[in-house]
Order: structure tokens, then sequence, then C-alpha cells
């Protein structure tokens, strides 16, 4: 018993586990990536959140253990940034800000680092944060949109193309809004991400297709992995080669240039089989 715990007090097995920490900062940042660009769907909340929450457990106990290491220091200064982004993207969540947030602040203040830093930095990142939430509050308090889309208005009621490499997606006007439409994008596959109990859909690569009042009745019907028959009108999605050696995909003349390959393999379930789909909401 003596040797197992000179073993972990010793400086280098505490050094060695340091560099953990890393993976804690790359697990932030990867966290505030998908909450950025992705739509984000749990399949089995309770057991998603008894996993996030077991994750950031362990590092916070290893971030601990190793607090006085000079990487565990300058990891626990800069996961703050991190926790910034996910408080603007996913302000309200408090199930996903809660445990990094608590982690990320009891290291912050317990890490060896100097006292001067840690004011410093804590004073600044205090400012950024009360900022970007006054900012976020303003933004939605007048309906100030950075782009078109609105992910608090998305239906997963979603039609894959044949290959299931591009998806419809609806975005449906608020009950308060009288003149209520149903906005249509189509948008790639290739970038959702499926994580244990999550779903990550992708949404940065999209482009919209058609805007129609809620009343009116929407036929779609894929006729090929790039057309699309919607409300009568045939929607042209084709992929071509890029300058950048990557692909891009052209809606009606709209090109947008994506950085990955076109060849993939969708993670989207089961589409309508080319069959057509009314796509009529009602009030």
């Amino acid at each position: 018993m003596a040797m197992i715990v000179a073993f972990f007090k010793n400086r280098w097995t505490k050094f060695v586990v340091s560099f953990v920490s890393l993976g804690y900062g790359l697990f932030l940042g990867y966290l505030a990536w998908l909450a950025f660009t992705h739509y984000l769907v749990p399949e089995n909340t309770v057991s998603l959140f008894a996993l996030y929450l077991f994750v950031n457990l362990i590092f916070g106990i290893i971030m601990t253990y190793t607090r006085k290491c000079l990487i565990t220091q300058i990891v626990s200064l800069f996961l703050h940034p991190c926790l910034i982004v996910l408080l603007v993207v996913a302000f309200g969540n408090w199930y996903m800000l809660a445990p990094p947030l608590v982690i990320a602040t009891v290291i912050f203040f317990a890490s060896g680092a100097s006292e001067t830093l840690k004011t410093v930095l804590g004073t600044i990142y205090m400012i950024i944060a009360v900022l970007a939430v006054v900012g976020y509050l303003l933004v939605n308090t007048f309906g100030i949109r950075i782009t078109d889309i609105d992910l608090t208005k998305r239906s997963t009621d979603y039609v894959y193309s044949p290959n299931r490499v591009l998806r419809l997606v609806k975005y449906i006007d608020d009950e308060s809004d009288d003149n209520r439409s149903v906005s249509y994008y189509v948008e790639r596959t290739e970038n959702d991400v499926k994580l244990p109990f999550i779903m990550c859909y992708g949404y940065t690569d999209s482009a919209k297709v058609l805007t129609s009042p809620l009343s009116h009745g929407v036929s779609v019907k894929w006729l090929d992995d790039g057309k699309l028959l919607i409300d009568g009108v045939i929607k042209n999605v084709s992929e071509t080669s890029g300058d950048t050696g990557g692909s891009s995909i052209t809606y009606d003349g709209e090109t947008i240039i994506l950085t990955t390959s076109a060849e993939t393999t969708a993670t989207a379930p089961p589409d309508n089989g080319g069959e057509e789909v009314s796509l009529m909401t009602t009030g």
C-alpha cells in the first residue's frame, strides 16, 4: 500500500498524468465546435447526461491531482474561452454548461498558477462572459439574426436523397408570427456526427430552396441523387470538383465551396424510398 501511495505522490507520475489535462481542453473545444456548427438531438437524455457528467468528473479528478504541474496550470488558465463560446451557443442548456463550468472554475482557482495572473485572466473572462450574455439577450430580444437559419424553428421531419448524402429540412415560423411561413433548405449529411446517445446534424453546408406560406401544401420528391422536385419545381443539386481540391454544391446556380470530399457515407436514417411526400404543415 505504501508503494502505491508513494507512486502517486511521485512528481514524475504527476507530470506524466498531467498530459491528460490537455484532453480536457480538446474536449471542451470540440464540444464548443459541435454546439456552434451542428444541431444537437439527444437520443437518450438521461444516459447522455450521466456519461457527460462522468467524463467531466474524471477530468476534474485528474486535473485536481496534477494541479501543481505546469501543463495543468496552463490548461486551467485557458479553458474558459471555450466555455464562453458554449455559454453563447448553448445558453439555457444548463445540463451542458454546468458540469464543465464547475470543473473549470474549481481547477482555475485551485491550480498552482500565479495569483496575479489568475486575477487578471479571471477579470477578463468575467467581462467577456457578461458582454457575451448581454449581447445574446439583446440579439434574441430584438430578433437580430447573423444567418437566415434559426435552429429553434427547425423541424426534424427530414426527407433524404436516394444516396442519403443530401436532406431537405424545414424551418417553421413561430406561432406569434401572423404571416407564418416555412423555409426549405437542402443540406449535406457528410458533416453529421454520431456520438453515444446523441446525434449531431451539420447544417452549415446548406442553402435555401423554397419559402412558402405555412398553409400551403408542398409536395417533395427526390428524382435522383442530384435533382429535387419541390412544389412542382425542379431544383438541380449537382456536385462538382472545387478549386481547393474538395467539392462544391450548386443549388440552381448558387455554389457553396466545401473543403471535404464529395465521396461520403452518410449517417442518416432510411429515406422515404424516393416516393413523393407531402410536407404540408398546419398551424
